[in-house]
């Protein structure tokens, strides 16, 4: 079973929570590719904004004729030239469009927003996995080194009583309800390192780790949560990314909105040309290039569409107000997170509370039941149950431990920040 536990501490880096998430969230691919998407938001607004300003275009071409050209009432030297050469420089300028790219940047600029409000979302439900994980690690160590501890206290009571059957002071009974007490515990131990070993691994996917050298602090907290779960809810309402970026959806629509109200009105471009040929097409008599310029405004107004802009924004304007009434079912959703993160935290606490006393009394109720033994005054079943009673409050309290801190992991997420308000550790909570 070597290769299930951890390694060893001489080799093995020790990574606190903070190492975890950071490293986590420096490796995950689902944040890099939110990153990304944020990446391709900000390109998108250049592209809209690339609208406003001018666009320079340049021509240029050279066209070989299969044969000369002549000309009615011209000498036969001064025939079209067989090479024909053109070219130009087209300059445009965007003066009105209704509005239509102001609303279509605003709209940019939302996705930009939603894009950022992603990359967040992704980095707190990557915090909460690897926190759950975290804490797994080492709920599922403590459960192995609880049941490795209490293999080997079977073990040394299996040998005390076959040495006390041999010496004819415990009856065969005894010695055998020992062995069978020993052999019992032996599936729970190698159940416990299988755990263990799978907790291991998931931790290890979300980091990414290409190896198993690494152990973990084991030093856990649990801080009480302040706050009543009405200012948990309404700091959860504040912050949630999944509000924000309906919020942020929500106003995209409107401004998708503008831009097919601007479709109604003309788009108004000035124009500026610079061309020139050779031969010159009204001088074909001439030699060498000419060039002439012309400057003017150029409208577009479409008039009739068959109703199709007013489809369209009677389509956006529906899909407006299912975004409005999508906030309030996600404010909803959102409350309950919260309220069954809060009802698991303060179970979790309560258990806590009762496992140490629990542990007090079960580890002395061992250390009696072990004198009793020593003195021929108890049988071992008496001391595999006073054992198998601490053992179970062990794993309750650290149980306890790992519920607490994945409640906290849910509630922090569930209310969209780590900076929860929390109590004195002398305060009710």
């Amino acid at each position: 079973m070597a290769a299930l536990c951890p390694a060893s501490a001489d080799d093995a880096r020790i990574l606190t929570l903070a190492d975890c998430l950071a490293l986590g969230r420096a490796r995950s691919v689902a944040v890099a590719n939110a990153v990304r998407g944020r990446a391709i938001a900000d390109e998108d607004i250049r592209l809209i904004r690339a609208q406003v300003y001018p666009s320079l275009t340049a021509h240029g071409q050279y066209t070989r004729l299969g044969e000369e050209t002549g000309y009615t009432g011209l000498p036969v030297d001064t025939a079209g030239n067989r090479d024909q050469y053109t070219a130009s420089l087209e300059a445009e300028q965007l003066l009105y469009t209704g509005g239509s790219v102001r609303a279509a940047l605003r709209a940019a600029t939302s996705y930009r927003d939603e894009a950022d409000l992603e990359v967040a979302r992704r980095e707190a439900d990557l915090n909460r996995q690897i926190a759950r994980a975290y804490y797994a690690v080492l709920y599922r160590e403590e459960a192995a080194n609880v049941a490795r501890e209490s293999v080997d206290q079977l073990a040394l009571l299996e040998r005390e009583a076959r040495l006390k059957f041999e010496q004819q002071v415990l009856s065969e009974f005894e010695w055998l309800s020992a062995q069978v007490s020993l052999a019992n515990e032996q599936p729970l131990l190698t159940a416990a390192e299988n755990q263990l070993a799978l907790a291991r691994a998931a931790l290890r996917n979300l980091l990414y780790l290409d190896d198993d050298a690494w152990s973990l602090d084991p030093a856990i907290d649990a801080p009480p949560v302040a706050g009543d779960l009405s200012a948990l809810q309404a700091l959860a309402r504040a912050n949630r990314w999944e509000i924000k970026q309906a919020r942020v959806n929500l106003d995209v629509l409107e401004a998708d909105i503008r831009v097919t109200q601007g479709e109604y009105l003309p788009e108004i471009k000035a124009f500026f040309n610079y061309a020139g040929s050779d031969p010159y097409q009204y001088d074909v008599a001439g030699d060498g290039w000419e060039w002439q310029w012309l400057a003017g405004v150029r409208a577009t107004w479409e008039l009739l569409d068959g109703g199709a802009r007013g489809a369209r924004k009677m389509e956006k304007g529906l899909r407006k107000e299912i975004a409005a009434d999508t906030i309030l079912d996600l404010e909803r959703q959102v409350d309950l997170e919260v309220e069954t993160a809060l009802l698991q935290l303060r179970q979790a606490q309560r258990n806590l509370d009762g496992a140490q006393d629990t542990i007090r009394l079960a580890a002395k109720a061992l250390d009696i039941s072990r004198a009793r033994f020593d003195k021929g005054l108890a049988t071992n079943i008496e001391f595999t149950d006073r054992n198998l009673e601490l053992n179970k409050a062990r794993i309750v309290r650290m149980s306890g431990l790992f519920e607490y801190q994945a409640a906290l992991a849910d509630l922090r997420y569930a209310c969209g920040t780590d900076a929860l308000p929390l109590q004195g550790a002398d305060d009710e909570p």
